[in-house]
């Protein structure tokens, strides 16, 4: 079964009802693959400093069906409203600082996945353009397992 929602709803979304939605797709997915909802948390903290992460998903013991859970740590970070990956919003988004967020290392240093969900960004290939702007700030290649899902 697939769910549709419009592109004026989703633009409509602040950051409570971006990452409820999120969490909803995750947990959907996660009921589909078989996994335990255990493994899932999304603490509904949007006004509280997250360290990088706003939800996560630990211990998948594979991917789910419909690919929002990878094998192993997903780490999702999830904007909404007019969120421009820019370098300097990348950069802003991962860094306090000079170093990554507490939370991003962790997941990089665990070879998991770090799923950034843009809610109200509408760009016909946002991968490739995320992915070009991660090596135009000079990550470290093993940080570009970024996964951008494009939810819209």
């Amino acid at each position: 079964m697939t769910i549709s929602v419009p592109n004026e709803c989703l633009d409509r979304l602040g950051p409570q009802g971006a990452v409820e939605l999120i969490e909803s797709i995750v947990y959907a997915d996660a009921r589909l693959s078989g996994m335990p909802a255990r493994t899932i948390s999304f603490p509904h903290k949007v006004n509280t400093a997250d360290m990088g992460v706003d939800g996560r998903v630990e211990g998948a013991n594979q991917e789910g069906k419909q690919g929002a859970i990878k094998r192993g740590l997903t780490r999702y970070q999830i904007k909404s409203g007019k969120f421009q990956p820019t370098p300097s919003n990348i950069r802003r988004m991962l860094y306090n600082r000079k170093t990554l967020k507490e939370k991003i290392q962790e997941c990089f240093d665990q070879d998991g996945t770090f799923v950034l969900a843009l809610t109200g960004y509408d760009d016909p290939n946002p991968e490739d353009k995320v992915l070009k702007k991660f090596r135009q700030e000079q990550l470290n290649e093993k940080w570009l397992s970024l996964i951008l899902r494009y939810v819209g």
